[in-house]
């Protein structure tokens, strides 16, 4: 996925906010990737699927957070890197638990961009794992259940 060539050709109002994508449990695309730009006028973004506009929908955020720019230049961890990352990082981090599909977000929270892998494992918890993309290393993971006992 180069995301330069995704945007080309787009023109949108408001900054790149994300990439999203579904997978499968073997980290392969399921969907095309989408766009996501954000309008800080209309506190909206703006999601866009080869070219087209998708919807324009409120942000999902916590009402003191921020939505920032992604910085594409920040981005030197390709994705098949980011890739062999969580599934090298998965089975030490996640030892009992069995991969489903899921989705993938290319995103800056905090200050720091991300390669954000979230899957469903078979026994319904959220498995997540942030790949930073200037260095390669985990920099947050975290299994969220979703079945409570």
């Amino acid at each position: 996925m180069n995301p330069y060539e995704l945007i080309k050709g787009i023109n949108a109002t408001g900054f790149v906010s994300h990439f999203f994508c579904q997978i499968d449990s073997s980290l392969n695309e399921k969907s095309d990737w989408e766009i996501g730009f954000y309008d800080k006028k209309s506190d909206n973004i703006t999601t866009y699927v080869n070219g087209k506009i998708k919807n324009t929908d409120d942000v999902f955020k916590k009402l003191d957070d921020t939505v920032e720019k992604l910085e594409l230049n920040h981005v030197t961890v390709e994705l098949e890197d980011a890739k062999k990352m969580f599934l090298e990082n998965c089975p030490t981090l996640f030892p009992s638990e069995q991969l489903g599909d899921g989705f993938l977000i290319l995103q800056t929270l905090h200050g720091k961009t991300h390669w954000n892998f979230t899957l469903i494992s078979k026994s319904l918890k959220f498995l997540n794992i942030k790949i930073n993309t200037s260095t390669g290393e985990v920099d947050e993971h975290q299994i969220v259940e979703l079945v409570q006992k």
